[in-house]
């Protein structure tokens, strides 16, 4: 795992779509978030079967607002479950990951009363593989 600090997090994809019959292009959004953050990490997890995995936030980061969580399982591979705990929200959210599938949560790290929800702890487990891997960006 890769941590840095002092550093800009930024996200960068587009979203299209087309509609099939005309190939007219419904929907062609480009995004790019620049955030100042004081730190990140960013790691590849193989895990485990047998025992959930706590994903290690970078030191001194209590909340993270930027998140990136992604699927590395081949087409039928297995299916890895995130439990994200948020920042005062008592009861975690599960979610689960299929192949190839991501989840991304970017919010302003501005310490201020405008500062986003972030996210306090992520739990990830292989849900019926024995082989189910993911990488992951923590940020904030």
């Amino acid at each position: 795992m890769a941590t840095n600090q002092n550093q800009t997090n930024t996200f960068q994809g587009t979203i299209t779509a087309t509609e099939n019959s005309t190939s007219n292009t419904l929907v062609n959004r480009s995004f790019a978030p620049q955030l100042n953050a004081n730190n990140g990490v960013f790691g590849t997890y193989y895990l485990n079967p047998a025992a959930p995995y706590t994903l290690q936030f970078p030191s001194a980061l209590a909340v993270a607002y930027n998140v990136y969580l992604r699927n590395l399982a081949a087409s039928g591979g297995g299916n890895v479950a995130f439990q994200v705990t948020w920042q005062g929200i008592a009861n975690p959210n599960t979610f689960i990951l299929q192949p190839g599938d991501m989840f991304a949560y970017w919010a302003n790290t501005n310490p201020t009363a405008t500062a986003g929800i972030g996210i306090s702890a992520i739990i990830a487990e292989n849900v019926g593989s024995s082989s189910a891997s993911f990488e992951f960006f923590i940020g904030g």
